[in-house]
């Protein structure tokens, strides 16, 4: 495991993704936080890539919000 790694992810495996050439891929993929932006008709788990975010912590926001800051906290 990469220097420092641990302290960060602890239980982390430096084991590569079976479509990946990274290890670190394998690890950024296990803790994602996606956050998906004015999907105002909620269309986007009716997509078919949706499934690709499978495993993965996602929030979808169906509201427009202009403010920058605003984003930032949701």
């Amino acid at each position: 495991m990469a220097k420092g790694l641990e302290k960060i992810l602890p239980g982390a495996s430096m084991t590569p993704h079976r479509n990946s050439g990274s290890a670190l891929t394998s690890i950024a993929r296990k803790i994602m936080k996606i956050s998906i932006l004015d999907d105002y008709h909620d269309t986007l788990r009716t997509l078919k890539a949706f499934s690709k975010l499978a495993g993965h912590e996602v929030e979808i926001w169906n509201d427009h919000v202009q403010e920058v800051d605003t984003l930032a906290d949701a």
